[in-house]
């Protein structure tokens, strides 16, 4: 859906409303971000200069679960003052981060901002504070983190890469997921068990050991054991036996000591 547009700004704004509602069932997902992009017209980008978003009846009817119309309006609004005043939501996040002492204060502000532009014209509910949310209060932000990963990442085929000149993505934070949440303590790089800001920045510091220039690098290849079930929420020591990342995964390691252990005729030793 993203790709499909061939401009760059309109990818930006495309990913942008994608991000936002990406919760929920995939194909609900598509669906509302499609409506929203048809809405603005061929070119997203062109469509929020244009104002489109603050026609009386621009998306008549829309619900995405608890978000309505007037939090889109909110959230269009809030891309469209960003680019008035800095050419690109990305543009808006680097005069942040020049201002800041690191990226999530500047990460935190940006936000501010876009939060502010979007009361301007409706009100600041739950619904429009949940597609904006504020990294302050310590969760995941994992539709930020997705969202700026595909912006500021080098474009590879997946992430676009369309801020990686401003902005720099040895400064990201993971994307944490349900799959994350799962791998990450298995491998040993977290002892938490509760997802949250404090988890993501645990596993972002093990992948900054590995890439620091680009942590998030390995990020789709260690979660995608969990999408295709090489690393399921019941593991058992076939999985481990097949990982192709057993030796160096704490939990990897343990279950194949014990394997060898029972294979071994009584009185030998491991290793």
């Amino acid at each position: 859906m993203v790709v499909g547009y061939a401009d760059p700004e309109d990818q930006e704004i495309a990913a942008f409303v994608a991000a936002a509602f990406a919760y929920g069932r995939v194909e609900g997902v598509i669906a509302s971000a499609r409506r929203i992009l048809e809405a603005l017209g061929e070119h997203p980008a062109r469509g929020l200069r244009e104002g489109r978003h603050r026609a009386g009846r621009f998306l008549p009817g829309f619900r995405h679960r608890w978000n309505g119309e007037e939090d889109v309006r909110g959230l269009c609004e809030a891309a469209a003052r960003a680019w008035e005043l800095h050419g690109s939501l990305g543009g808006a996040l680097l005069a942040r981060r020049r201002d800041a002492a690191d990226f999530e204060t500047a990460l935190a502000r940006w936000v501010g901002d876009l939060r502010g532009f979007a009361g301007e014209v409706v009100p600041l509910s739950r619904g429009l504070r949940f597609l904006l949310p504020d990294p302050v209060l310590g969760g995941t932000c994992k539709r930020w983190r997705l969202f700026l990963r595909w912006m500021i990442r080098p474009a590879d085929g997946m992430d676009l890469g369309h801020w990686n000149a401003m902005l720099s993505p040895s400064e990201l934070l993971l994307p944490l997921d349900a799959h994350w949440t799962r791998i990450g303590p298995r491998l040993g790089w977290t002892r938490r068990r509760t997802p949250g800001r404090g988890m993501a920045a645990d596993l972002t510091a093990a992948l900054r050991r590995i890439a620091p220039e680009d942590p998030l690098r390995y990020d789709f290849a260690i979660c995608h054991l969990g999408i295709t079930g090489a690393c399921p929420p019941r593991l058992e020591t076939r999985h481990c036996m097949a990982c192709p990342l057993s030796p160096f995964c704490a939990t990897g390691r343990r279950r194949l000591r014990r394997a060898g252990a029972r294979l071994l005729e009584p009185g030998e030793r491991v290793g």
